[in-house]
Parts: structure tokens; sequence; C-alpha cells
């Protein structure tokens, strides 16, 4: 931000809900709906209208009381969703598998198997078969 402040904004994917952490506190009841941020903070006695549109992978915005000033966020560096260890997970008619095939569609990427052995307890498989 142009004060230079360390802060927090976490968004629910799912509803849109905003949880703002601003010098240790936190502050709910704010909303993200199309791309655009609005939470009221109230912090040592000042209300603070925060309010922020999303563009180009960043919310930038500001905020009007106590002299107003300015802020620009981004989602941290998440290094574990390009892993070389992520592999893409293909659905087709007969279910999910990690190999493609003509027709599959990529649904997601999972983690690749550190084994390169399968092994299989016997014992299980027999008791499973009622032998």
């Amino acid at each position: 931000d142009s004060a230079g402040g360390q802060w927090a904004l976490a968004i629910d994917a799912r509803d849109g809900a905003v949880r703002l952490t601003l010098y240790g506190e936190e502050f709910t009841g704010g909303s993200f709906r199309g791309g655009v941020l609005r939470q009221d903070v109230l912090l040592g006695g000042t209300r603070y209208a925060v309010r922020g549109e999303y563009r180009q992978g960043r919310i930038e915005g500001g905020w009007r009381e106590d002299g107003g000033g300015t802020f620009s966020c981004a989602r941290p560096e998440e290094r574990w969703r390009t892993a070389e260890t992520l592999i893409p997970l293909y659905q087709t008619k007969a279910g999910y598998g990690t190999e493609a095939v003509a027709g599959a569609k990529i649904a997601g990427r999972v983690w690749r198997n550190p084994s390169s052995v399968l092994a299989l307890d016997r014992e299980a498989l027999r008791d499973a078969a009622g032998r």
C-alpha cells in the first residue's frame, strides 16, 4: 500500500466473502463480486471504506477516510501449482487416469506417484475374495 503497511486479504471462492487482516486485526463482512472488492473497516475509531477492482491478476484500489490512500495486491506465489511432480488427470468414458488416450479431457492435476513399484498385499486380496 502507499503507506508501506502489511496486510492480508482472503477471498472465499464459493461466495465471495472477504476476510481482511490489517495490523493484526481481522475484519469480515465485505464482499468480492464481479471483480469488485468492498470492505468497511473500523480501526482506531475511524471507519475506512476500502474499495478495489480486479485487473490483470491484481486487486488495485484505495480507501477514502483519514487522508485516503491506495493499495495493490496479488496472490502469493504458489510454486506447487507448477511443480513437475503434478501431472494431468484425464477423464474418459471409462473413468479417470493419468494416461492420455483419444477423447480424454483433462479434469485437473494430481501428484505423480513417487513409487515405481506397486506393492500389493496378497493376504488382503485373498481376504477380499473370501478365500
